[in-house]
């Protein structure tokens, strides 16, 4: 058995492994999807109650019929009923704390073995974010490479670093990291491996925070993380922490825009988010991330 062969049956056997928690991870989201919606549809109802009861407050409203209530208060002029005004059925900030505490979950859908399994393929280990619908979203486990996200942007003016690419924008549709990552990254994988490579309706949202659009969504085989998977599939900082080549902490590339047009967000080497980004003519690692059909 040669080299390749044997990288093969080590891929195959990982995934017929990852595929034995399929159904486990698919009960586990249903579990959490549904305690979300209900604590979101109390969220509704409550709020709903605590409106009409400050409403009967200020009205002086029997909470029994709507009829008016007597010069005291206390009493109803249509129903003849004693009235005790309803208190809030909930403090909101309790249900909401508990909807934070369900989405905080959805991070431990995967169990801590899966997360422990490494993917062998292409000369790298990959780690599995996610199992899905027969599919299983793996990171590269290290950054494989140092690349510039769009070196080729356009300088606009050089009077100073502070407007140096002032009116030159890029996004993850246009960039040329994606360009390689689909052509010549995927293309150096083996045909056993690009077989089972699904492509990806990739979703660019905005950074909510500068308000910079995302850019246009994508179909790709490979594609970076966004802000938004960084958030949802780490619970730590610690754990986005990726080291490189030197076996050195660096930080890396996601695919949603910074501050700026012309700046993307990263994960840097102490693992927190950096919304602001870096420029995108600037090298920064790579961890390329799939799709990967079981």
């Amino acid at each position: 058995m040669d080299k390749s062969e044997q990288e093969n049956t080590r891929f195959d056997m990982a995934v017929a492994e990852l595929r034995l928690y399929e159904e486990r991870v698919i009960t586990k989201r249903e579990e959490i999807t549904k305690q979300q919606a209900e604590l979101k549809m109390f969220i509704y109802d409550s709020e709903k109650w605590n409106t009409q009861t400050a409403e009967w407050e200020r009205q002086k409203l029997c909470p029994h019929c709507g009829g008016a209530l007597g010069i005291f208060g206390r009493k109803c002029k249509v129903c003849k009923k004693t009235v005790s005004m309803p208190v809030k059925r909930v403090p909101t900030w309790e249900a909401r704390k508990a909807i934070l505490s369900a989405k905080e979950m959805m991070g431990e859908i995967i169990p801590p073995e899966v997360h422990a399994l490494r993917i062998p393929f292409g000369g790298y280990d990959w780690r599995v974010l996610d199992i899905e619908k027969g599919k299983a979203l793996l990171l590269s486990d290290k950054i494989i490479e140092c690349r510039a996200y769009a070196p080729g942007l356009r300088l606009v003016s050089e009077d100073s670093y502070e407007h140096y690419f002032v009116g030159s924008t890029t996004t993850w549709f246009d960039c040329s990291l994606r360009r390689y990552l689909n052509a010549e990254f995927y293309q150096s994988l083996n045909e056993h491996v690009k077989a089972r490579i699904a492509e990806t309706t990739v979703v660019n949202g905005d950074n909510f925070v500068y308000k910079i659009d995302g850019g246009k969504d994508t179909h790709d085989k490979i594609f970076l993380l966004s802000i938004d998977e960084a958030v949802r599939y780490f619970q730590g900082e610690g754990l986005r922490i990726a080291k490189d080549d030197a076996d050195e902490a660096a930080s890396w590339w996601l695919r949603s825009p910074g501050c700026e047009g012309y700046n993307v967000a990263t994960v840097v080497s102490g693992g927190y988010i950096n919304w602001e980004g870096s420029f995108a003519k600037l090298e920064r690692g790579v961890r390329p991330a799939l799709w990967l059909s079981l």
